[in-house]
Order: C-alpha cells, then structure tokens, then sequence
C-alpha cells in the first residue's frame, strides 16, 4: 500500500478538526487532491455544517467551507447550497452568514471549466476566470475575489537572468517587528470615509513607520519545519472588514515572513478610526498592534502595541481556547483566536467586572469559613464530609454559574459573544478531555477557574467536574513581556536553589504545623540530586533576596501573609510577620524602592505565592506584584483567589513542590493537585490556586531523588 499523499492527509486533518479546527496550511495543501477524494471530502464537510446562533462563528465555518471549495476545485450542488442555507434563519445578527451562502450559491449557480486549478491560492490568478455562462470578472466581484485570494493580477513576468550572481546577503538581525502599512496611501493624508484601503501586516527586522515598540521574539526549537503557521485577525467598529477578518502569516526561522496578511477596510466614519490586529500561534496570543487613523481630517497615524510584545511561536504549545480581553471604550472587546477566530465585544463595565468577579471570590471565600455542623470545617480540616461538599458545591455551582452568564450572556451581549461560553459548556464536561485554556486579560480580575459550565436546575446533576478549572488547565497571562517566552524550561542543571520564604508567625494557632511545614519543604529539597534550599524567614531577608542580583532561586516559595489596599495598590504588601505588625510589612512601594525592577534576578525564578489566613487579599494583589515579579525577571506567579486555610495550604504546596520537582509542567501538577485532594479527601479548594505564566513550564531535566 503507497504512502498517503500530503493532500489525503491534509484532508484527514480538516475532517477530523471539522468545523472547529482548521489549519490555513492543510486547506492550501489540498490542491493536490484528486477528484474522486475532493468530491466525497466536499459532501462530509457540508453535511456536518451545523445549525446554531448566528454571528462570526456560523460566517467563519463557512468562509473555511468556501476555502476548501476553492482549494479543491470541486463546487457544492444548487440543491447542498439550499438545503444549507435552509438551516440559517434570517433575522439580526444574520448579514455575515448570508453573504458567505450567497458566494456559495454562486458558484454552485456558475460552475467553472474543469480546470479548476486556476482558482488556487498558490498560484497567480489572472483578472478574469472565464465561466460557462457568463463570465466573472475578479475584479469587480469583490466577494469572489477574495474568497480566491488577495493577490489577483497579471502574472509577474519572469525576470530576466542576471549578469553576475548577487553577493550573499548578510544574516538578519535577530529582532523582528510587526510591522503595519497601509498600502499605496500617503500617511500625510486622511482617509475617505467609503474608499476601500489595503491594509498589510508583516514581520520584518525593520521597524516601519506603523509597527510594534518592542521586538517579537521567536526562537525555534529543533525542528524541521522550516517556518512556522501565525494568525493575524483584525477588529474594529470604525472600519468596515471586507472578507475574511483573519489570515495566515508565515514565519521563516530567520528574516521577515513569507508575504503579508492582507485586509480591505474601508473607514465607516469621519474621526479617528481604530483598527485592532491580534497576531496568534495555535491559539497562543502573541501580540496585539493597535492602528489609529484619521478619517476625513487631516492628523497623526499612530501604532500601539497592546499585550505582550514578545513571545516565543516555536516553543509555545498548541492551546484548545484562547482569548484576548482588553478594555474597549465602555466595555471590553474578547479575541477568540482558538477554536473560533473573531472578536466580541462584551458589554460590561470595568466596574460591572469587577463587582461580577468580587462577588464569585466572596462566595469563594464564605464557603471557606463558614461553619458546617458546629465546626469550620474547611478551616479545620482536610477530609471533608460528604454532606458539607455537597452543600458547598451548591453554592459554588450557583456563584460560578451566575458569573459565566454575566461573561458570556450579559444584557445587550451578542451571539458571538455566547458562542464562546457554548463551545466551552458542550467541551468541559467530556470525559477523558482536558483542555488547555490561555486568557491574556487586562484589568479583568476573574476566577477562572470557578466558571461553572453546566446548569443548575437539579441539584442531584451538578458536578465538580463542570467547574472549568477543576479538571482543565487555566493558563492567566498579563499583557506584559514574560520571561519564559524565550523557554519554558527550568534548567536544574548544574543544580537548582529553591528558596523558601516562610513566615513562622503565619497562624498563632499552627506554629508547630508551620515550623513542620518549613522542615519538610527543605527535607523534600534536600533529597533531591544537586538542588539547594535557602531558607528566610523575616522581612528584612525576603527583601534583600530581591534587591540582590546574585539570588540563585529557581523557585521561590512564600508561605505568609498578602494585604490588598485597593485605594492604594502601592500599599499592597506581604507579610513576613504578624499581620498587626507593620514592620512586617514589605509594601509594593517599600519593594520599588528597596529592589527596584532593574534589578533582575539571576535565575528568573517561578514565585509560588501561598498566602494563607489572609482577611485583605483581593484580586487587586496581583495587579501589583504579578507585574512587579515579572519585571524582575521571574517566569510567573502561581497565586490564590482568595484566603486559604492554613493546613490546606501546607498539605496543598508539599504536593505541588514535589510534583515540579519531578518534572511535572506547571499547569498539569495544578490540575493533578486539585483531583488528588478532590477524589482522596472530597475538598474542593484546589480551584483557589491560579497560574498567572506559561503553564507548560517545567523543571528540566526533572531533579532525581538522591541514591543513600
């Protein structure tokens, strides 16, 4: 039996994926296929369209459908486009399904000769593609036109052969921009309102005059693709997006990429025009550059660069979801870049926000400390009764399920908007799945993991396991330049030093447990091969550790205290200490002062922060020190929601410390964390913990138990 071509294979993946999975490489991939495989390929793809609220997903799937079409040269029947059209209503919120059907519908209506070679995208494509009756002309049929691809025109005449061979090109420089144009206009001019302007994006190792602040950092790892798969998808209310709202950008190992991505935008209205572009790998966010345009009236282009500026494409691992949420005027707009491509905007406040998620961590936080039976339980104790897990996955269920639809189900909110929560509700309760789940936010202080993605009606039906957090990996990255970008990995070679930062006074009541707790964190350590653990145990070595650019840690442990001041995130501190003794206190401003972020730290350590009996602590924490750390050159910050028992959190960090120490990526030994305590002790409190980095981050190789 021969060996299955690139284009069966092509094929196989965008069935297996279909409709939600859909790589630009394996749809450009199947020119190659023969006749008898594009037809019956065709029929599956149709039949498996599925009905549903209309908006930006329904239209994607079906620019992806039209992609195919053309990519195979093998056109749907008039009755396929009918029976298809029939399962979308008309009505609001249907314009964008409707255009695609009807370039559907024409080209079942006019179907081309038999070579349908020429409607590819990788090869050029004269102005006008006769038809049997009548013909088309690409060039005024803007719909078409795009479906086949942007670069339509005579084909570029060969160039003639030169006297002498060019001499070598030097290498290109290492750092690489994104790199914004807007094609044959003059910056010193506005735009008309209604004329159609080409925008293209590309990455180059020079800075344009529209571009990114700050490079785009790409190492490849040792692979053999030669380039790697971007997505660029564009956003925005003050402009019109002719055609498809996202595009491929491939990016060789070295140099600028391989062509541009290309959209037509003609501007809406007079002002200054915003245009959004979020570039992408395999659901990762990379980078967001923001266009403003003047319109009409003369004035100032200008590029912003929202979110991380820079990312590593080759090392990242593929995400199933990815979102972008950034304030947008009122409200917020979300960038889904995976398994769905478009942006919603989310009628919410940054107030509202803020009240929705302060409300779940209240709740969070009730469940924690009340009293079940005469006792606290969970503050008392690791086994939990069945009756009392019952009553707090109750309330939980009902608070995780409230802040899921003030997400995804606001008031004014649109379809697309929803699609994002029923993707995410039909997927989290699947067994034998886990999904990998990267929210890059901005002033958006949401648990996550508390979404609870199921309905609450039948108290007998709810589940731990449809709370997003409990059995999937939540990955919480800020908009800001992260070190482990450049590699996820933690060398433990030639040796690796953990440093345990733990406060002795952290509970007046479990001093011994504490103490205890300190010895088996640095036994745990200290049976390792080649790992070696400092320990510190009061403010005035917690802060010269991080005003030292010596400090060897790899991972720093806290186990202390953490205030929140929301009226002064600068008074935000960690206690080292008594929580009524300031002098304890290394405040946000004391650590800006006394270990300023320019000075970085020599082994870019994870930060494990476990704060425990902590009455402040709000998510407002985290604006301050996740940020603070990161400009120091830590890798991220694992972190609680909220206050956590003291024995919890002993027993909680022994088994995540071990698991990273075998080598477990940051993200799975969360996840096995929280099942172990669910399923051996029926405590559910493992949803407290957040990773705020790269969740693929682990120590490599991992560090061996040492031979007695």
């Amino acid at each position: 039996m021969g060996a299955q071509s690139p284009a069966a294979a092509a094929a196989q993946r965008i069935l297996a994926g279909w409709p939600e999975h859909v790589r630009a490489a394996d749809v450009d991939a199947l020119s190659g296929l023969s006749a008898d495989e594009a037809r019956p390929l065709v029929d599956q793809l149709i039949a498996r369209m599925p009905s549903g609220p209309l908006g930006a997903t329904e239209a994607a799937r079906l620019r992806a459908l039209i992609d195919i079409v053309t990519a195979v040269g093998v056109v749907p029947t008039v009755d396929q486009v009918r029976e298809l059209t029939a399962r979308y209503p008309t009505g609001a919120g249907a314009e964008s399904v409707a255009t695609q059907l009807q370039i559907l519908e024409r080209m079942a209506l006019q179907p081309p000769p038999m070579d349908l070679t020429v409607l590819g995208r990788q090869i050029g494509v004269p102005n006008t593609i006769v038809f049997e009756n009548p013909a088309i002309d690409l060039t005024a049929d803007v719909d078409l036109r795009d479906l086949i691809g942007e670069d339509i025109g005579v084909p570029t005449p060969a160039e003639p052969a030169a006297a002498d061979p060019p001499p070598p090109e030097p290498a290109p420089p290492s750092d690489r921009f994104v790199n914004a144009e807007i094609e044959d206009h003059d910056l010193s001019l506005p735009l008309d309102v209604g004329a159609s302007y080409s925008v293209a994006f590309d990455i180059s190792n020079v800075q344009q005059v529209l571009t990114t602040s700050s490079p785009l950092i790409v190492v490849f790892a040792d692979t053999d693709e030669p380039f790697r798969e971007l997505t660029v998808q564009v956003a925005s209310d003050d402009f019109e997006i002719l055609g498809q709202t996202q595009r491929p950008l491939q990016l060789p190992r070295t140099g600028p990429s391989r062509g541009k991505a290309r959209f037509d935008v003609p501007p809406r209205r007079e002002g200054v025009a915003t245009l959004t572009a979020t570039v992408s790998y395999e659901g990762n966010f990379l980078t967001q550059l923001q266009l403003r345009c003047p319109v009409g009236t003369p004035g100032q282009f200008t590029a912003a660069t929202e979110g991380r500026p820079a990312a590593s494409a080759t090392v990242l691992k593929s995400r199933d979801v990815g979102l972008v949420i950034r304030p947008d005027g009122n409200g917020y707009l979300c960038s889904a870049m995976r398994p769905f491509t478009f942006d919603a905007p989310m009628p919410l406040t940054v107030d509202a926000l803020a009240a929705a998620a302060g409300d779940a961590r209240a709740e969070l936080a009730a469940v924690v400390k009340d009293v079940y039976g005469g006792s606290q339980t969970f503050l008392e104790h690791i086994d939990i009764p069945e009756d009392v897990e019952r009553q707090a996955l109750k309330r939980l269920a009902r608070a995780g399920r409230l802040l899921y639809r003030q997400l995804f189900r606001p008031a004014g909110g649109g379809e697309d908007l929803r699609s994002i929560g029923d993707w995410l509700t039909r997927h989290v309760a699947e067994p034998n799945v886990m999904l990998t789940v990267q929210i890059s936010a901005r002033q958006v202080p949401v648990p996550w993991s508390m979404l609870y993605l199921g309905d609450i009606d039948d108290d007998g039906a709810l589940s731990w396991d449809k709370f997003l957090g409990m059995r999937h990996i939540v990955e919480l990255l800020p908009f800001q330049r992260m070190p482990a970008d450049d590699d996820p990995e933690i060398d433990s070679l030639p040796d690796l030093t953990l440093g345990l930062n733990i406060n002795p006074v952290v509970s007046d009541a479990a001093i011994d447990q504490v103490a205890e707790h300190q010895r088996r964190c640095a036994d745990l350590a200290a049976s390792r091969q080649n790992v070696a653990v400092v320990t510190r145990s009061d403010r005035a070595a917690v802060v010269s550790a991080l005003a030292a650019e010596s400090t060897p840690d790899k991972v720093t442990y806290f186990y202390c205290h953490a205030k929140t001041n929301d009226a002064d995130p600068q008074q935000s501190a960690i206690i080292m200490g008594s929580q009524i003794d300031r002098s304890t206190f290394a405040t946000l401003a004391d650590l800006t002062n006394d270990a300023p972020d320019d000075i970085p730290l020599a082994g870019r350590p994870l930060i494990v922060l476990n704060a425990c009996e902590s009455a402040d602590l709000s998510p407002r924490f985290y604006d301050g020190f996740v940020p603070y750390f990161l400009s120091k050159g830590a890798r991220g910050v694992i972190g609680t929601e909220c206050s956590t028992p003291v024995l919890f959190a002993i027993q909680w960090a022994e088994k995540f410390l071990e698991r990273l120490l075998d080598g477990a990526q940051i993200g799975q030994a969360l996840r096995d964390v929280r099942l172990e305590f669910l399923q051996d002790n029926n405590n559910p409190l493992g949803l407290l913990y957040s990773a705020h980095c790269d969740v693929t981050t682990q120590i490599t190789p991992p560090v061996a138990v040492a031979q007695n």
